[in-house]
């Protein structure tokens, strides 16, 4: 198991806050520190803390309309 402690809120089969100093597992600490989300804060080999990417991104909504043939019970 890896200690990290949180560098920025973020979630992730549940809520991580920043400055908060969490136990998970070597995997998921490679992950959370490879996108800079985290350091690891373990004793002897630690997994280095990557750049997190802030530059912008652009959402792009196909649809947003949903059909539903679905009748109205009980109304006028």
């Amino acid at each position: 198991m890896k200690r990290i402690e949180v560098l920025t809120n973020f979630k992730d089969e549940g809520q991580f806050y920043k400055g908060e100093v969490r136990v998970v597992t070597p995997e998921k600490a490679g992950y959370y520190c490879g996108l800079g989300w985290a350091k690891d804060v373990s004793d002897g080999d630690q997994v280095a803390t990557g750049t997190p990417d802030l530059s912008p991104k652009k959402l792009e909504v196909e649809s947003a309309r949903h059909a539903s043939k679905t009748a109205i019970v009980g109304g006028k």
